[in-house]
């Protein structure tokens, strides 16, 4: 309707003549002033926020005259900031996303509230910091008296936000108002300083470095700013901050060179600089020596090839072109310095070194440094930060380790240690179990992230387990692992498919080292089974597994496909006339004539099925008389 009139004197009355008739009633002016409407881009607007975004001031300024008491200013809706869609946002947030001082000043003398908070617990203060419109934010505070120091949900203030986008002018502002706290942590015990340095912003930097934030405080993951310059290969940054007089310690100057150095000797292969990272080790070791700080030596570890880190300048000098010599002497810094942080670089390090051993098909060394990222994957029970960066790395080692074993066995004829097998096994599912339990307070959209990570990457362990010999006490210890994996319930995201769905699957299959590897595997099916996973699972379709084999089976896989029947049939569990949501039972999915002929030989209903089918049949009015387990089950016989 708006968009129908104009700005001009005419336009303008003829739209309020108009407005006028349709609002003759109260719940008429509520309806066509305090109604959300939808516009552009998924923004769910009123009358007067269409227009604020639209830049029609004339036509704010006549509704405000003409209908302000119809019209609520504190109603909610959705406003984009910066292309970010924000909810639960008013007209004045709507005017601060429109950039238009006029109209924030038109709607604060119409008695806008100036603390009004959208969903994120985000003032009009914040957006306008956020937009880095300092006019704005200048007014809000001087003439509206806004709070410089309320926080949204993250406990985050206008200060650390001018930190975050490293805008010098409201940085400096924001600081010189009373009772600003430059060094305020949020809710993750980031500083202004901490985010400055996330972001890059030397300027910022060396501006709050000059009002004297401090350097030396540790956010959740227990990381100072300069640590995290360090680790994310912020050279300009801890040069700069290493130079300021009297500002760091000698010896976090020895380990933040050290950790710089190490950083870059085992960063990604685009980041990674031995010569750059030698020359910090190096200056970091004369700093050492010059000040009589002695380091204590490791003790050899087999996984770092027994490699001991240098205590002097000539064995620092002995290793300087020795890349191998080098990537060790990093990661041994990096495990004194970093093994007791609750971030990620220490287990990103290792995992890096693995997969270059893994490249130069140096298998067993790239297992146990797989090994070694995973224990340090969780330090301790009570850590409770980057949880789900920590599911990400356990399945993911997890599935490395699955799929350098299926490359092993793709070479044919080989032998796979059962004990070291069964200590991957055993790792990968400590590690899961134990952050599992963190994360069942998590959103459901959370946990189904993390079942999905963690089912495609321990099925591959699964698999090659069916490979491997073991002994009946090893065979017992390989169920019970399976058991404590069903008890999870884990299911993959999309479909919902389990374990057992998976291995029934004919077209499921992945090219490891050149040979395509097909998870149709009956010897799976078995282990699963007999670990007690449920036969008549359904996915999100409610199809069984057993719909999915039929559905998709091929003339070439029909010996398999007899082979897990028979392991299903097997069992006293399995109800071969369960249908699917489309009511269709396994006959109806296949039209393999074969299979059909296969299924019909081998397949004798059981009386409960059979006294399940003919309550269908008949149509008997059942559900008065039976429990819910037994309705449902007659239900899956339609």
């Amino acid at each position: 309707m708006i968009s129908l009139f104009g700005e001009t004197d005419e336009d303008l009355l003829a739209l309020e003549i108009l407005l006028f008739k349709l609002c003759s009633t109260e719940d008429e002016s509520n309806l066509c002033f305090n109604h959300l409407y939808k516009y552009e881009r998924n923004q769910r607007c009123t009358i007067l926020m269409i227009a604020i975004l639209k830049h029609r001031a004339n036509l704010v300024r006549m509704l405000l005259s003409k209908f302000r008491k119809s019209i609520d200013l504190e109603m909610k809706g959705s406003v984009r900031c910066r292309s970010s869609l924000h909810h639960e946002m008013s007209a004045l947030c709507a005017a601060i996303c429109a950039g238009n001082l006029d109209l924030i000043k038109l709607l604060i003398e119409h008695g806008a509230d100036v603390h009004t908070v959208s969903d994120y617990d985000t003032t009009p203060l914040h957006v306008a910091t956020i937009l880095c419109r300092f006019d704005i934010v200048q007014y809000l505070v001087e003439e509206a008296h806004a709070d410089v120091h309320r926080t949204n949900k993250r406990n985050v203030t206008c200060l650390n936000m001018a930190g975050i986008l490293g805008h010098l002018q409201l940085i400096e502002y924001f600081f010189k108002q009373p009772g600003t706290d430059i060094n305020h942590q949020t809710n993750g015990g980031q500083t202004t300083l901490h985010y400055a340095v996330i972001m890059n912003r030397i300027d910022a930097i060396k501006l709050l470095l000059s009002y004297n934030a401090r350097i030396d405080i540790q956010n959740d993951e227990m990381m100072t700013p300069l640590e995290i310059a360090a680790v994310d290969l912020r050279e300009e940054i801890v040069n700069y901050s290493l130079n300021v007089e009297d500002m760091v310690r000698v010896r976090d100057k020895i380990d933040i060179l050290e950790l710089l150095g190490a950083s870059l000797l085992c960063a990604r292969h685009e980041f990674q600089h031995y010569d750059r990272g030698y020359q910090y080790l190096m200056q970091a070791m004369i700093l050492r020596m010059s000040n009589g700080i002695e380091k204590t030596p490791n003790k050899p570890i087999s996984v770092y090839k027994n490699h001991v880190e240098c205590l002097s300048i000539a064995e620092l000098e002995s290793i300087r072109y020795n890349n191998d010599g080098l990537r060790l002497e990093a990661l041994l810094i990096c495990e004194r310095l970093l093994s007791s942080k609750n971030n990620m670089e220490l287990v990103d390090c290792i995992q890096r070194e693995s997969w270059l051993c893994y490249s130069n098909s140096e298998y067993e060394r790239g297992i146990d440094l797989s090994l070694r990222g995973l224990q340090f994957s969780i330090i301790n029970d009570h850590m409770n930060i980057n949880n789900r960066n920590r599911m990400f790395y356990i399945s993911q080692v997890t599935r490395d380790i699955g799929e350098v074993y299926l490359e092993i066995l793709s070479f044919g004829n080989v032998f796979i240690p059962t004990r070291r097998f069964l200590e991957c096994f055993q790792l990968s599912i400590d590690r899961f179990r134990r952050l599992y339990r963190k994360l069942l307070a998590a959103p459901e959209k959370v946990m189904q992230i993390a079942h999905n990570y963690y089912m495609n990457s321990i099925l591959f362990l699964i698999y090659v387990s069916t490979k491997i010999c073991f002994t009946s006490n090893e065979q017992e210890q390989l169920c019970r692992l399976i058991q404590w994996i069903n008890r999870l319930n884990i299911f993959t995201k999309f479909d919902r498919s389990t374990l057992l769905h998976l291995f029934c699957h004919p077209h499921f299959s992945l090219k490891i080292s050149q040979t395509e590897i097909s998870f149709l595997c009956a010897d799976a099916v078995k282990l699963l089974i007999e670990c007690d996973f449920d036969v008549n699972a359904v996915d999100i379709n409610g199809n069984t597994p057993l719909h999915i084999l039929f559905r998709n089976i091929s003339d070439t896989q029909l010996t398999i496909a007899e082979t897990i029947l028979d392991i299903f049939l097997r069992t006293n569990r399995f109800h071969p006339d369960y249908v699917n949501k489309q009511g269709k039972t396994l006959l109806d999915c296949t039209a393999n004539s074969q299979l059909i002929e296969l299924f019909k030989r081998k397949v004798v209903l059981s009386l409960k099925c059979q006294c399940a089918l003919r309550l269908n049949q008949m149509k008997i009015n059942h559900e008065s008389y039976l429990s819910r387990n037994l309705i449902e089950f007659v239900r899956k016989h339609k």
